[in-house]
């Protein structure tokens, strides 16, 4: 779970929200929910490599991070409540999403402009490094 800005006042909803989320991410169905995202998502693409949904073209597996899109059915995800995705590009877009401007966004929203804004920079990236 990332840490809170230094100085930031917590609720008391928010803190119970946090341990919940804490607690969900260290259990065995938060083990199996991504063994069952990862089959859910090659009977979806039927490709047998999953890659990086923040456009980096890694190759995701197990080890790396299954982000939550949306926290709203916490334990109960849909597979679209869910993206795979690095490490790198996973903090990316909650640095993306966490700025100023994306946090007075309706969280849906934020989700994904983020995205597309993680995947846009990637793209972009791609195209200057090809053109070195």
């Amino acid at each position: 779970m990332r840490e809170m800005k230094r100085g930031t006042q917590r609720s008391r909803k928010r803190n119970n929200r946090r341990a919940k989320y804490a607690k969900y991410i260290e259990s065995p169905a938060w083990f199996a929910r991504r063994a069952e995202w990862e089959r859910e998502e090659k009977q979806r693409t039927g490709q047998a490599t999953i890659f990086c949904f923040g456009g980096c073209g890694k190759e995701w597996s197990l080890d790396d991070h299954l982000h939550h899109v949306f926290y709203d059915r916490l334990g109960q995800e849909t597979h679209t409540d869910l993206a795979g995705m690095c490490a790198e590009c996973h903090y990316r877009l909650h640095a993306i999403v966490e700025s100023p401007t994306y946090q007075r966004m309706p969280r849906a929203t934020a989700q994904r402009q983020g995205m597309k804004a993680l995947r846009w920079e990637n793209k972009s990236n791609d195209v200057l490094i090809r053109e070195r």
